[in-house]
């Protein structure tokens, strides 16, 4: 797990792009208020969480893979709802129970 440098950040604004899904974390990156934990290479990542400065208890969850997400989240205690896309919501819930 590697944080983000502010640069990298920038980057991952252009990777995620412009989507309904995508404003608050692109405009968080972008004005650097936010904190961002990756697990994999910038450009091919597994998982990124992304935690706002003015809501660390809701982060973002962006990637591929449940297990690395979860790990992710397992390193970061403050949340309590987490902002992931539909498609992974089922198998991150699944992973999360396993451990529950």
């Amino acid at each position: 797990m590697d944080k983000l440098t502010p640069e990298e950040c920038l980057v991952l604004a252009d990777i995620l792009g412009d989507f309904p899904t995508t404003v608050i974390p692109v405009s968080r990156l972008i004005e650097g208020t936010c904190d961002v934990y990756a697990i994999g290479k910038l450009s091919d990542f597994t998982a990124v969480l992304l935690i706002d400065t003015y809501c660390p208890e809701e982060p973002y969850a962006f990637g591929s893979d449940a297990d690395a997400l979860w790990q992710l989240l397992k390193a970061n205690k403050e949340w309590n709802c987490i902002n992931v896309d539909s498609v992974l919501a089922e198998s991150l819930g699944n992973r999360m129970e396993t451990e529950n």
